[in-house]
């Protein structure tokens, strides 16, 4: 596994994974944190890879 990389855990990182979960739509979270649907999507992969493991289960509409 690669090394955590802990400069990826910010607040703007953090928001939207609370964000993903509140609204259980990455889109929606995208937007609420005034970032783009592509940079969102990449920095939650980017947690999930950190955490080893997927944070929502990817549903055609939306997240859990």
């Amino acid at each position: 596994a690669p090394p955590l990389n802990l400069a990826r855990f910010d607040l703007v990182s953090i928001r939207l994974a609370v964000a993903c979960a509140q609204t259980g739509s990455l889109t929606a979270a995208a937007r609420a944190s005034h970032l783009a649907l592509a940079a969102a999507s990449r920095r939650i992969r980017e947690l999930e890879d950190a955490w080893g493991s997927p944070l929502f289960e990817r549903h055609a509409k939306g997240l859990s």
